[in-house]
């Protein structure tokens, strides 16, 4: 009886087996070796390109034919269910994602590079660096709006114009998050806000909470408290100022604090998984507590 022949090796996928970049990796694309995006192109041939190839008009990496407007669905269904390390996992992003996920990652991810959050006040700060360097930056350049946290230490801070319309920002480094402190007075609306995004993605933002303590140091009974949570810093800041997701106090309210020509506050920033409670030297556990 004659041996059963062998069976033939099982072959390769058509589509992924044509787009094999010169270094043998079927994510990346043979034209400029970077990894697929969720959007892949093919030429005339069939070989698939990323749409950055696309748009800049770019030849097959393979044949060198045009780039058509033809998809290749079948490599962008297989790789949008692949994981992947962020584009910033050098800078510091752990996050392992589907690639169909990445994209919106990026917009929120904090390791991209970050502009400086006072360019709207100062018009001629144009920094632009890695999240590692922002706090130096501001401890160099804006030293007077960078409050670094260490321990239970939390710096006073103090509001000087109550009448005008005026924006500050302070940045908050407490470990290894970053925060921003934002404080408007509205003359037209005749109101202040105040709230504290995170630099970070939205889901990361949910995890913590921000406290602000205004107090008059002659009036040891006058207090006011508001929580919130933080927002992430991919949200406009006029947006939540709008929408009032924020601290929000009537003038002639906040003017009541005014001693000695300012108005004296203290901005806390806590996990949600610390037990911790937040503590002010000025502040007694009979203050009033206002949120949203």
């Amino acid at each position: 009886m004659a041996p059963s022949a062998r069976a033939a090796p099982r072959q390769q996928s058509q589509s992924r087996q044509r787009n094999r970049s010169a270094g043998g990796n079927e994510l990346n694309c043979p034209t400029c070796s970077a990894p697929f995006g969720v959007n892949i192109f093919q030429c005339g041939q069939g070989h698939s390109s990323c749409v950055l190839c696309k748009s800049q008009d770019r030849s097959c990496g393979i044949c060198g034919m045009a780039l058509t407007d033809m998809r290749n669905y079948l490599l962008e269904d297989y790789v949008s269910q692949t994981k992947g390390n962020c584009p910033h996992a050098e800078d510091g992003c752990k996050l392992v994602l589907k690639v169909s996920d990445i994209e919106t990652h990026i917009r929120e991810c904090p390791f991209k590079i970050q502009t400086c959050p006072l360019d709207p006040e100062y018009e001629t700060c144009v920094w632009s660096g890695k999240l590692k360097e922002l706090s130096n930056h501001f401890e160099r350049y804006h030293r007077e709006r960078w409050l670094e946290r260490k321990g239970d230490n939390v710096q006073e801070m103090q509001l000087n114009n109550v009448v005008s319309s005026c924006s500050q920002v302070y940045l908050i480094v407490q470990g290894f998050f970053n925060f921003l402190f934002f404080l408007q007075v509205s003359e037209i609306n005749r109101e202040v806000y105040m709230a504290v995004q995170l630099i970070g993605t939205k889901h990361s933002a949910e995890k913590w909470i921000y406290e602000i303590h205004l107090y008059n140091k002659n009036q040891s009974r006058k207090k006011y408290t508001f929580t919130d949570n933080c927002t992430s810093n991919v949200e406009c800041i006029k947006d939540v100022f709008d929408s009032k997701r924020c601290a929000v106090l009537p003038l002639a309210y906040i003017n009541s604090f005014v001693n000695n020509g300012s108005v004296t506050f203290k901005v806390f920033v806590k996990s949600l998984y610390e037990r911790k409670p937040l503590n002010s030297n000025t502040d007694s556990n009979q203050a009033g507590r206002v949120g949203n």
